[in-house]
């Protein structure tokens, strides 16, 4: 209301430097509105732990490590060969792998489907649909950089798409369902962030195994629930809800 706005920009006035004026109610400030009586709730502590997970050495360390040399290996050929759109794609190709197995096996999957039929397309819209804050100049530029698959590549590919078949249990997979239960344990519901939306539609299967119905998501697609054993399309307020 009114006499909030008033107090808030005061406080503001009173307690910020100029240059900082204009920005938005962080947790820091929230919690000095309370202090002074502006809030009836205080705003809740964020605590961040850092979990390392150890993969299983023989399968999940040693695809890790091939997937890995995979990008390493393409990328300097890129820049040795000036193929900046190439370059570009083994940058995000690492990123995927640190998400999860999924999310690279299904980039893989897409980039091996391009070179065989032909294409020549470097970059698909479903790698580039989760970089949100990805350089728009760049990704104008695509494009221009198209150039022929290295003939090794493909037989790269197949190698490594092959071992995805056999690394068994997912031992991130494996930490996030444990570390899962414990907080539903001590509260009604928790939101699970993902970088990518391959790596949510791969946790969503998993968790609606345990869950059921009560498994909502929200992406780039919009929201979606479980309707008789289906996702279905809802809106963005009622995912909230």
């Amino acid at each position: 209301d009114q006499a909030f706005m008033e107090a808030s920009r005061q406080f503001l006035m009173v307690n910020t430097p100029l240059k900082d004026l204009m920005f938005r109610h962080t947790r820091d400030t929230l919690r000095q509105y309370y202090r002074l009586g502006l809030l009836e709730r205080d705003i809740p502590q964020r605590v961040v732990e850092d979990k390392a997970i150890t993969l299983e050495p023989k399968r999940e360390a040693e695809l890790y490590r091939q997937v890995s040399n995979y990008v390493r290996h393409f990328y300097q050929l890129a820049q040795k060969e000036n193929r900046k759109a190439l370059g570009f794609l083994m940058t995000l190709y690492r990123k995927r792998l640190t998400s999860s197995f999924y999310a690279i096996q299904k980039s893989l999957e897409r980039r091996l489907e391009c070179l065989l039929s032909g294409q020549g397309a470097v970059v698909t819209q479903d790698d580039l649909a989760d970089l949100d804050d990805a350089d728009d100049a760049i990704l104008d530029g695509l494009q221009e950089y198209m150039t022929p698959a290295h003939p090794e590549e493909i037989e790269y590919l197949q190698d490594l798409l092959r071992q995805f078949g056999s690394t068994g249990e997912d031992s991130k997979l494996s930490h996030f369902l444990q570390t899962l239960r414990q907080e539903l344990a001590q509260r009604e519901s928790a939101i699970v962030f993902t970088q990518y939306t391959d790596t949510m539609d791969f946790l969503r299967e998993e968790l609606r195994q345990l869950y059921g119905s009560q498994v909502a998501c929200y992406s780039g697609r919009g929201g979606e629930i479980l309707v008789d054993g289906e996702w279905s399309s809802v809106s963005k307020d009622l995912i909230k809800q």
